[in-house]
């Protein structure tokens, strides 16, 4: 994609799972940036995960029975 797109840049989140903003605070506050102030994080970026990866489902404690 990026390079079909002249203004692209690569943002990589390392980790588990589908979805990344407002999951992850790095890729949030890249996302934000871009949107709000036009700025880009350099291409190539990689965001490093907040918590530790799981596959496991995260629910609230007494959610699921």
């Amino acid at each position: 994609m990026t390079r079909t797109l002249d203004s692209a840049v690569l943002l990589t989140r390392e980790g588990v799972g589908h979805g990344s903003y407002g999951i992850n605070s790095c890729v949030s506050s890249a996302v934000d940036a871009a949107l709000i102030r036009g700025t880009h994080p350099a291409d190539g970026t990689v965001c490093k995960t907040d918590t530790p990866a799981t596959t496991r489902p995260q629910f609230p404690p007494g959610s699921v029975n």
